[in-house]
């Protein structure tokens, strides 16, 4: 196979979410489609993909998976350079994306708790899950324009008041807004999974904003308290146009003008659905 897509369903989640909000879409060729299900605990593969979502013929592989370690794997053991896509479609946190909801009770910042099942940040830094020992496979797999995105939240109420409350309240002076964006940039870079994975792999990870939530069934394009009332049809069509339903970041988030400070403060780039690319250069202190 020459190019891999990678989709990643986690539990309590309707099976369709992937099918319904994947992006691109449209035809695709030489391309194979792995989809991680972890509500059925299989991994499937149609080895030649045409773009369909579903697709409409029988996988040509299934195997059973029980962990996230079946995915790092799989990415380890992925020919060069040919993972062009990787998608999460699950709850998340600011600590990564849900796949079963398991807990970490180990308190050894360098050991898995055996019995948890979940991405860990501290997998970045334990040499035989992601650590420098293995990482370069995990990273080699990958395209250089490789497609990485989050699509749970990182709703943390402080984080969204930080910005909406206290950093455009026009009492605010330079310096109490010089560290908010100290806060925020510190906790980017210290606390989220979305940041130790775009700087494990050196590419953008898109992820939902610190303080806001995601929504699979909002009007793509409308703002505020006017799109908590609709109720918008998919038309599965990319690029969407407004009022079609897409999974996008919270309808609040540019009337809290969350949007433009992680674009005009932190130099975020932000895609069409709201949600931000993970980079070095936005947890950078001034």
């Amino acid at each position: 196979m020459s190019s891999v897509v990678i989709y990643v369903l986690g539990r309590d989640n309707p099976d369709d979410l992937a099918w319904n909000n994947a992006h691109p879409r449209g035809s695709r060729s030489d391309t194979a489609l792995v989809y991680f299900d972890y509500i059925k605990e299989k991994r499937k593969i149609w080895k030649s993909w045409t773009g369909e979502l579903p697709p409409k013929s029988a996988a040509d592989s299934e195997v059973a998976i029980s962990s996230v370690h079946d995915l790092y794997d799989f990415i380890k053991d992925a020919p060069v350079f040919s993972i062009i896509e990787l998608h999460f479609f699950t709850h998340g946190y600011e600590g990564g994306p849900v796949l079963y909801n398991t807990y970490d009770d180990s308190t050894d910042p360098l050991q898995r708790d055996p019995k948890d099942k979940d991405p860990r940040i501290k997998d970045f830094v334990i040499d035989e899950v992601l650590g420098p020992a293995s990482r370069l496979k995990f990273v080699s797999s990958f395209a250089r324009s490789a497609l990485i995105k989050l699509w749970g939240c990182t709703h943390i109420e402080k984080h969204r008041q930080l910005i909406k409350r206290d950093f455009y309240n026009r009492k605010a002076t330079e310096e109490e807004k010089k560290l908010i964006k100290k806060v925020i940039r510190n906790f980017i870079r210290d606390d989220t999974y979305q940041f130790s994975l775009a700087s494990a792999l050196g590419l953008p990870v898109y992820a939902a904003p610190l303080g806001w939530g995601t929504n699979p069934y909002l009007p793509f394009g409308v703002h505020g308290s006017k799109a908590s009332g609709m109720k918008p049809k998919s038309r599965k069509v990319w690029p969407p146009k407004v009022g079609d339903r897409w999974w996008c970041t919270s309808q609040f988030f540019f009337p809290d003008r969350g949007r433009e400070f992680y674009r005009d403060e932190l130099g975020a780039t932000i895609d069409i659905l709201d949600y931000v690319a993970y980079t070095a250069s936005i947890a950078r202190n001034d």
